[in-house]
């Protein structure tokens, strides 16, 4: 299902998102401010991947706008993950986006490793991190697969609408996620502002969140 999809790769993210927040609040040294930087770069070309890919049609608000460019975002779709002969989903397209979650949990292990003392905090929250192993930052052949998995139904789905009213009823459970998900993207370029005491909030229930939308 999208919403969950969505969810679980947004809530990877705030979690992220608020770690880097809390390792630059611990004014760390030159040299984890410099991992810290490398790996915040991972992660957004990561997550921009998801968002201009689906973007487009979260986009599209009205049946007039659907008429004119829903089919041109749906072409755009197909010719960047599409097999050409097949007509399906190409897992080698989508490997080929270069997902950099490898490298985002390599940083995850260095900065866990950096002798800053002010950075127990923020050390703890990337242990956590680590242990509760994110669907979206494992293994790069995990994420392309997860992906892969997640665009073969998108595609499926895309493929088979005709009207506004279908595309809205397909997108309305995930546009909340996706929506918050596009704004926390903004935030790894520098705008706008993190809203960090609601993240702070919400860290204390990711798990049951997780848990609870897994089961639905």
């Amino acid at each position: 299902m999208l919403a969950n999809d969505i969810f679980k790769i947004q809530t990877d993210l705030e979690m992220l998102l608020l770690t880097i927040h809390q390792i630059k609040d611990a004014s760390p040294s030159k040299e984890t401010e410099d991992a810290l930087m490398a790996m915040k770069n991972d992660i957004k070309y990561s997550y921009n991947q998801i968002v201009e890919s689906l973007g487009p049609f979260y986009d599209i608000q009205n049946e007039s706008k659907f008429n004119e460019t829903f089919g041109a975002h749906f072409e755009s779709f197909r010719n960047r993950y599409a097999n050409e002969n097949t007509g399906e989903i190409d897992p080698y397209k989508i490997h080929d986006l270069h997902i950099r979650c490898g490298l985002v949990n390599q940083h995850i292990e260095d900065l866990c490793e950096k002798k800053d003392l002010d950075l127990i905090t923020a050390q703890t929250g990337l242990k956590n991190i680590k242990d509760m192993r994110p669907l979206w930052f494992q293994e790069d052949s995990s994420a392309d697969l997860h992906l892969h998995e997640m665009f073969k139904e998108v595609y499926r789905r895309l493929s088979s609408i005709k009207t506004f009213v279908e595309l809205q009823t397909y997108l309305a459970d995930s546009e909340p996620y996706f929506k918050r998900l596009e704004k926390n993207v903004k935030q790894l370029h520098g705008s706008p502002p993190i809203e960090i005491e609601k993240l702070t909030e919400k860290r204390s229930i990711f798990s049951r969140l997780r848990s609870k939308i897994s089961h639905r």
